[in-house]
């Protein structure tokens, strides 16, 4: 049996001779099945690590006191604190996002609230420069948030 592969765009393909009568499409071989698998999960390098630095805090969305904030990352709850206007924090506890070329990272900040969690939006990170501090502003309901993140080399 022969195993033939090739990359293309981050994917790793292999065609594996298999017992089909008819091909897969016309773009393939009469008798190859194909396997597809994330380039990550070999160990190629079309990885990128986005690492959050800090949250500052222009104005909370409360009217008094502090906001108690957390911040999802793709859906998942990765760091939640206090914080007051004028203030900045280090959030670079939170580990480092690794993402594929092909893919976004979708960071959303709330305000916790006993009425119900008060959604201040949310960005989408895809590609920056590495090595090169990059912000994301947060103003919704009445708040103005920034988290400074930077992509690493």
């Amino acid at each position: 049996m022969t195993v033939q592969l090739s990359t293309n765009l981050g994917w790793m393909a292999a065609a594996i001779p298999s017992l089909a009568d008819e091909p897969l499409s016309k773009n393939h071989p009469r008798g190859c099945l194909y396997v597809a698998a994330r380039s990550e999960s070999i160990g190629a390098s079309m990885a990128n690590q986005l690492k959050l630095l800090s949250l500052s805090c222009r104005k909370t969305e409360d009217a008094t006191g502090m906001d108690d904030i957390f911040l999802r990352v793709n859906g998942v709850t990765r760091w939640s604190g206090r914080i007051t206007d004028g203030q900045t924090v280090d959030i670079t506890s939170i580990d480092t996002i690794v993402y594929g070329d092909d893919q976004d990272v979708r960071i959303e900040l709330y305000e916790r609230d006993v009425e119900g969690d008060d959604f201040l939006g949310f960005n989408s990170v895809s590609n920056y420069p590495a090595g090169v501090p990059f912000f994301l502003q947060y103003s919704l309901d009445e708040a103005d948030y920034t988290i400074k993140a930077t992509l690493l080399t």
